[in-house]
């Protein structure tokens, strides 16, 4: 387990997300009375910086589909605030002691492992529906299919074989290789059988944009969670009512609003004026915004800064001729000055990545290349690549190109105008010309990134999973396209047949000192090739109010909202 001690340094009460197989089913959390006697308020509206794009957990990747979502779905398997692997539908963690894990010899003489589940008893839909293995097989066909498109499709459909029914609660995952985290199952984010399988059966290619997901949102049978979602309006709020057939820990909130303030300024100003009560740290303010909230406004609220698992870097697109050049690339990283963005911007709160590997994982090797800010070695560089300082100070190929790039990024916070302003300025130094490429988030994450249409560089930051292994992200196998239905995380198109070997065997290598030693070879090829260049280890900020307790900060993927039923109001003096 990684060691969490700032958890202690919370100026709220923070109640741990318990494994599912020791929650006390319909227990409650106090119940004060607001102020004179009358009934505090059970609503709680939340300031988001941005809308989902769908709300299908299956598609796409999106953080802040994810934040809303784990307060009415819940994963299989998910990480803990201490970073520990639980099962969150299933009655206890498969391991190979309680016999739950066994290898088994396949057809080709390979050897894989059969991981035996139990969901809990009595889950059931938000209508009522029984949630059973039915929707597990289910899931996991529509999420192997190559026309959905969908986040999970790798693990469904290269490392899932088949998916053995026992009886309506117990099932067996047939892995086709031996895995070193064979019992995590992160991606089973169950579908309703019984509500979504006639889109899919219909027409695959289609199931997407016909599916109940899209067509009514608020179809309670869609969930599975403390809450429900109650009403959507797209691009400004999202309402969430209690799901009576939720047989967890059953939440204080009778009704949580999800409110979108896509401008910064305005995501401050409604906490100010009270409009909002809490603003998400995963998805609210920038570290700057933060930091000079803090300065002026903290003394109304419980702040607590986290350094994560968030990673911002530019994902390069390596189609490309200019980028393509690993000099190139080598050239735009230590043109950029970090250190002064880092203070400048963020105040110093985040930490310079020389590769994605978060130092918090505990792998991080130090001795990987590092690219600190040199603007002569990166102009030494380009030189070397054939780029001379054209009339206008902007390098020129030897047919007259201009080094221009484009750089696509988010819209609507004032820290990523103030980064692309320092980066176009850094690059302008060392004669490259940057274009900057502005659109909303729902857009950037749902067709510009997915659909590979950035013809240069994209800015905008990754949540991972615990020593999360980075192949959707890095193995050509991920390379998004209209064949595979734009799955995989790889936008940049990156190949590099030696870095797919070293993922690979990091999912089968679980010897530890051999794992390490993987873990070293993938930063160094990282640095040395960068696939993507490095910016920061993100930091986030939380502003709580002194009356709201139990929000507990994870540092990943899995965010304080997967324990939204530990969300409780306790008035103070």
């Amino acid at each position: 387990m990684i060691s969490r001690p700032f958890l202690a340094a919370v100026a709220v009460i923070l109640v741990a997300l318990l494994p599912s197989s020791a929650r006390p089913l319909m227990a409650t959390v106090p119940t004060p009375d607001g102020e004179g006697g009358a009934p505090a308020s059970r609503t709680l509206t939340i300031g988001v910086n941005d809308f989902p794009g769908n709300f299908n957990p299956l598609i796409e990747s999106q953080g802040i589909r994810d934040y809303v979502v784990w307060m009415a779905q819940r994963p299989l398997t998910a990480f803990t605030p201490d970073w520990e692997l639980t099962c969150v539908l299933c009655t206890e963690l498969p391991t190979v002691r309680n016999g739950r894990i066994q290898e088994e010899r396949l057809p080709d003489g390979d050897t894989g492992v059969a991981v035996r589940y139990t969901l809990l008893p009595d889950l059931r839909w938000g209508d009522g529906t029984p949630v059973t293995t039915r929707d597990v097989v289910f899931t996991w066909q529509v999420g192997r299919h190559p026309d959905i498109g969908s986040n999970a499709y790798d693990v469904f459909a290269r490392d899932i074989r088949s998916v053995e029914v026992v009886d309506d609660r117990t099932f067996i995952v047939h892995r086709r290789h031996r895995s070193c985290a064979a019992a995590q199952l992160n991606e089973m984010v169950l579908l309703p059988a019984h509500l979504e399988r006639k889109a899919f059966e219909s027409d695959p290619a289609t199931y997407r944009i016909n599916s109940r997901y899209e067509a009514d949102v608020t179809d309670p049978g869609l969930w599975l969670g403390p809450y429900r979602l109650a009403a959507v309006e797209t691009g400004k709020t999202i309402q969430l009512e209690r799901n009576p057939h939720w047989n967890g820990r059953q939440p204080y909130f009778d009704r949580i609003v999800v409110r979108t303030l896509d401008r910064s300024a305005e995501l401050e100003r409604a906490l100010l004026a009270g409009e909002v009560d809490y603003v998400s740290g995963e998805h609210g303010f920038s570290v700057h915004q933060s930091s000079q909230f803090e300065r002026h406004y903290g003394f109304r609220f419980a702040v607590f800064w986290m350094q994560g698992l968030g990673y911002r870097h530019l994902d390069v697109n390596h189609d490309n001729p200019i980028l393509a050049d690993v000099r190139v690339r080598r050239a735009l990283l230590l043109g950029l000055d970090r250190d002064t963005m880092n203070e400048r911007l963020y105040y110093g709160r985040n930490v310079i990545a020389d590769t994605d590997t978060n130092p918090l994982d505990g792998i991080r090797d130090p001795d990987v290349r590092r690219h600190a800010y040199d603007p002569a070695g990166a102009m030494r560089l380009l030189e070397e690549a054939g780029w001379r300082p054209g009339p206008d100070g902007i390098r020129v190929d030897a047919a007259g190109h201009p080094l221009e790039v484009d750089l696509w990024a988010g819209k609507g916070d004032r820290t990523v105008d103030l980064e692309l302003q320092i980066i176009q300025e850094n690059w302008r130094r060392i004669g490259v010309r940057m274009v900057p490429r502005q659109t909303v988030a729902r857009v950037l994450f749902g067709e510009i990134l997915p659909q590979r249409r950035f013809s240069g560089l994209a800015l905008f930051s990754w949540i991972t999973a615990p020593r999360e292994i980075p192949r959707s992200v890095l193995h050509s196998s991920q390379i998004p396209s209209a064949e595979n239905g734009w799955s995989g995380l790889n936008y940049g198109g990156y190949r590099n047949p030696g870095l797919d070997r070293v993922l690979d065997d990091l999912e089968r290598v679980c010897e530890p000192e051999a794992n390490r030693a993987l873990w070293s070879r993938l930063q160094h090829l990282y640095a040395d090739d960068l696939p993507a260049l490095p910016i920061f280890h993100m930091a986030n900020a939380y502003f709580f109010p002194p009356w709201l307790k139990g929000v507990v900060p994870t540092g990943h993927q899995f965010a304080s909202s997967m324990a939204v039923e530990n969300w409780y109001r306790e008035d103070v003096p």
